[in-house]
């Protein structure tokens, strides 16, 4: 049960492209607004970029009911760091939210979601971050693979140079990580979420994960795409930062670094297979 004594708001952070699938959203911001929770959720949306037709009737529908804010923006493109970093500040208006989560536009919470991680950080108190895993799925909903992360603080920052810790989409803050001033990089247009953990590694903050399958996590068409050399790059200085920011700068996680940017410029059927056979911690279904 919830302590009555402590809010448990939580405030759900989702940025949304202009042109995003108007199925996919709504899919998306029911998912959160339809979540078997016993506190309080209220839904923070924003558009990146202009939005179409569709996704501005779903804006203008929702903005009337009291668990949803909309921030209106003026059709300008800035990028998922920039949003996110808008809707957290809004966000902590409201003084009783007590937790940040984050979620995709194109993704699906399970139900059960918000209730197992507050649960979790109620009994914990020490953890700043908690993620879930998720179930990867296509573009038609069908289910691909399964993605769990490692569970302990410990195991995160150990292989964080390696790998992401988190699933970013199933994450949740407390809402003092935000408050202590740490916001996304503006000036980064993909790895955002990397370059946030490492820093909040570095400044101590306990992470978590839960085993739960708590989201469905989309892979679209261009997913693949999206993963090019630009891509790749970006993740490669990614890992540098992090060997030096962390001081991690090993023979090891060094290797590892060049060995992924070689993988990730090679042909895209050898990237698929990698992706979805040789990662860590992911099972087929």
């Amino acid at each position: 049960m919830f302590d009555l004594n402590e809010s448990n708001k939580v405030g759900v952070l989702m940025s949304v492209m202009g042109q995003e699938n108007v199925t996919y959203c709504e899919s998306a911001i029911a998912s959160v607004l339809e979540q078997d929770f016993q506190g309080e959720v209220v839904l923070y949306l924003v558009v990146d970029g202009m939005p179409s037709g569709g996704i501005k009737d779903l804006f203008d529908k929702l903005a009337g009911r009291p668990d949803v804010v909309v921030l209106y923006s003026d059709g300008s493109r800035l990028g998922l760091a920039a949003r996110l970093n808008q809707l957290i500040d809004l966000a902590l208006m409201d003084r009783e939210i007590a937790y940040l989560a984050r979620m995709d536009s194109d993704d699906f919470s399970l139900p059960s979601r918000f209730e197992r991680q507050v649960q979790y950080l109620l009994a914990n108190p020490t953890v700043d971050v908690v993620g879930t895993g998720v179930i990867e799925v296509d573009a038609n909903d069908r289910e691909l693979s399964y993605k769990v992360m490692d569970e302990s603080d410990e195991l995160l920052k150990k292989h964080i140079v390696r790998k992401c810790p988190f699933n970013h989409p199933t994450v949740m803050f407390r809402r003092r990580v935000f408050d202590d001033g740490a916001r996304y990089d503006c000036s980064l247009m993909n790895t955002q979420d990397y370059y946030l953990w490492v820093e909040l590694c570095a400044k101590e903050y306990v992470f978590a994960n839960l085993p739960d399958l708590l989201l469905r996590f989309r892979i679209g068409n261009n997913f693949y795409k999206k993963r090019g050399w630009r891509k790749a790059l970006n993740d490669f200085r990614a890992k540098l930062f992090a060997m030096r920011r962390l001081k991690k700068t090993g023979l090891v996680n060094c290797f590892y670094a060049f060995s992924i940017l070689l993988l990730r410029l090679s042909p895209r059927w050898l990237q698929v297979f990698a992706y979805r056979y040789l990662r860590k911690g992911v099972e087929r279904v």
